[in-house]
């Protein structure tokens, strides 16, 4: 999450796949997902919104506020 590679982040989020969203769905987990949502490279935010649609499903209580503060603040 942290590397200054962009590389290594886009493999990261390139290889969390669908079975892995019962565990990502968790609330400790999502807060540290949100970060990639700052990242500096588009295709890195653009593929992490894709993956909080995926989570929503499973936990919209915990992913669609933060989402929607998110997207309010970028579209602003």
């Amino acid at each position: 999450l942290a590397d200054p590679e962009r590389t290594v982040r886009q493999t990261l989020l390139d290889e969390i796949k669908p079975h892995f969203d019962c565990f990502l769905r968790q609330p400790v987990h999502l807060e540290t997902l949100f970060l990639f949502l700052s990242d500096e490279d588009l295709h890195i935010r653009i593929e992490t919104v894709k993956l909080f649609g995926r989570l929503a499903v499973l936990n919209p209580g915990f992913v669609l506020p933060p989402l929607r503060q998110t997207l309010m603040r970028l579209i602003a």
